[in-house]
């Protein structure tokens, strides 16, 4: 019969088998994951920045500069925002175990509609195609892109949720003044 000591510390590992590891967040790497709040609240926020500066560039600084400086630095906005949402759109696919060659396949086939003249399957395709990056879940657990990404912040739920509130402050505000514009006795 053997004795238990009581006394004695435990030699199981305390260490839980399940332990998740959480990938790390590269926000300029398209070989790593981006889960579907992350996108949409990045997203969010590249648009907000873009507007801010197609504004100043477009409205505050194009009395002071070149006819063709302003058109060029808008150029290299939009490129430079294009590329960083495509890296992202590769994130999100990875995030779904799919490879990031489905995007040039969208484009490619984008291209062959607009070509055709078919914007109307175009505009349908793209649609679905971005219904499917916000809606569909990514793997939960490991896949062939890595570990998946960290749990969200708060400053992930602030910016998916600011743009939102900014724009229905807009059109509450572009409403109230239609309302107070017809409703002015001249």
């Amino acid at each position: 019969m053997t004795h238990i000591d009581p006394y004695k510390a435990p030699q199981a590992s305390l260490e839980t088998p399940f332990a998740e590891e959480y990938g790390k967040l590269q926000l300029f790497n398209s070989a790593t994951r981006l889960n579907r709040l992350r996108y949409i609240a990045y997203t969010h926020m590249l648009i907000l920045i873009s507007s801010v500066l197609i504004f100043v560039f477009a409205v505050i600084l194009s009395p002071y500069l070149s006819e063709t400086k302003p058109i060029f630095l808008l150029i290299i906005l939009v490129v430079g925002a294009m590329g960083i949402n495509f890296i992202w759109v590769i994130q999100r696919l990875h995030d779904m175990n799919l490879s990031g060659w489905w995007l040039v396949g969208l484009l490619v086939l984008s291209f062959l509609l607009t070509y055709f003249k078919l914007e109307i399957f175009n505009s349908l395709l793209s649609t679905v195609f971005w219904v499917v990056l916000t809606l569909v879940p990514g793997t939960a657990t490991n896949n062939q892109y890595g570990n998946p990404p960290p749990p969200n912040t708060l400053s992930v739920y602030l910016a998916f949720i600011l743009p939102l509130l900014l724009l229905v402050a807009i059109a509450g505000l572009l409403v109230y003044t239609g309302y107070y514009h017809n409703n002015l006795n001249y």
